[in-house]
């Protein structure tokens, strides 16, 4: 689990809508650049290694991509 430390993270979720009703299909954790390139920063709140710094835009269009490799299907 990662610790906030001095705003060093925010979560991005991915919300999707069907005639069914709505859910989240995915969220990401966003890392700014600054947190990404400090170790001792990432280590001391910390932030797993596979978290790398990605842009929110970057992040929203991969969790599409994530939910349907887990069988998330299309409505």
């Amino acid at each position: 689990m990662v610790r906030q430390s001095r705003r060093c993270w925010r979560w991005r979720a991915r919300p999707t809508a069907t005639r069914a009703g709505n859910t989240l299909i995915g969220h990401r954790l966003f890392l700014p650049g600054a947190w990404a390139a400090d170790e001792e920063r990432r280590e001391l709140s910390g932030v797993p290694e596979e978290v790398m710094f990605a842009t929110k835009p970057q992040l929203a269009c991969e969790m599409p991509t994530h939910a349907r490799e887990r069988g998330v299907l299309r409505a």
